[in-house]
């Protein structure tokens, strides 16, 4: 995806200008942590230090600006995917709701894809921040198998879902779904640029009134480090 420069100005002023707050952010949380402002509570101290992870990662992407450039070798690795589901669900369940149940099952133990970490997670938090917004009731679980030589992610809802016509749109640029409070439009094109550049593929599936369906593929590491991996079909099931 090629940027404008125009554009590329526009996005490194706006990088420099967030910078700043978060870095104070940042210092704030360890002061916190550190028990400067008075003694917390072992709940409390969790909860700082997920927002020290979530507030970490999301400098990170200020400051690389992702995925605005091309996702190069230089920023690739071996990504463990169920961690990665395990931190985005951690980050996110303070969110749902309380009439929401809130599940994740994963069945990938130990296999990795090859990737840029930030990215990924990206792609991954912003389906389970849609899925939390829109859904008020029922449920929300985040699924993860692989098949072959492909990683299969699914994050599904039962939240207002979109009509056909939206579905076939969701992840054009600026275009917003059904559901009231719907976003600027980038977030899902941005995440099908992302999976896309990963090599993967991004699908929809959705019913009015009943929920939706993302369901993310991506290649498995092609270069497996021996005695890391293990068969992909033994199950690991963690609510969350």
């Amino acid at each position: 995806m090629e940027t404008t420069p125009i554009l590329k100005q526009e996005i490194e002023h706006l990088s420099h200008d967030l910078v700043a707050p978060l870095r104070i952010a940042r210092q704030l949380l360890q002061l916190l942590e550190k028990g400067d402002f008075g003694e917390l509570s072992s709940e409390a101290l969790d909860i700082i230090r997920t927002l020290q992870g979530s507030h970490t990662r999301l400098l990170e992407m200020v400051q690389n600006l992702l995925p605005i450039g091309p996702i190069t070798s230089n920023t690739q690795r071996e990504v463990d995917l169920d961690s990665m589901l395990v931190s985005v669900a951690r980050e996110y369940r303070i969110l749902v709701p309380d009439e929401v149940r809130f599940s994740v099952d994963l069945r990938m133990t130990e296999q990795f894809v090859f990737g840029n970490n930030n990215a990924l997670y990206r792609v991954f938090a912003n389906l389970l921040g849609n899925a939390i917004e829109f859904t008020q009731s029922g449920k929300i679980e985040i699924r993860s198998q692989c098949h072959g030589s492909w990683a299969i992610v699914e994050i599904e809802d039962t939240g207002c879902g979109m009509e056909e016509p939206t579905q076939k749109r969701v992840f054009k640029r600026l275009e917003t779904g059904d559901c009231p409070g719907s976003g600027t439009g980038l977030g899902l094109y941005l995440c099908q640029q992302i999976v896309e550049s990963h090599g993967g593929t991004i699908s929809c599936r959705s019913v009015p009134g009943r929920g939706t369906n993302f369901t993310v593929r991506l290649p498995l590491s092609a270069n497996p480090v021996p005695g890391r991996l293990r068969p992909c079909f033994a199950p690991v099931q963690e609510k969350v």
